[in-house]
């Protein structure tokens, strides 16, 4: 869920982001390192696009965290923590 604010001809983007992540860890030959792990995170994105004519582009920048369970009970919990930038070209309407 987010809000664009027009600037002149840039659209700044700003949003709060929701997921479920599931993480599965196999590793041959080590197998008590394996297991799965799944939790709710929660994050940011920002970022903003330029549009010229009928195309736009623009960069992204996104920020997840949380804390993830083993669903086995083996492991402890592993608080997690990660971040993308992404550029996008796409068609405006």
């Amino acid at each position: 869920m987010g809000i664009d604010v027009p600037i002149g001809p840039i659209l700044t983007y700003a949003g709060i982001r929701g997921s479920y992540l599931f993480f599965d860890w196999v590793e041959d030959g080590l197998s008590y390192y394996e297991g799965d792990w799944s939790g709710l995170c929660y994050g940011l994105e920002v970022g903003g696009d330029y549009r010229f004519g009928m195309f736009d582009i623009g960069v992204r920048y996104t920020f997840d965290m949380g804390t993830i369970t083993d669903a086995t009970g083996t492991w402890v919990d592993l608080d997690l923590a990660t971040g993308a930038l992404s550029m996008r070209v796409g068609m405006a309407f």
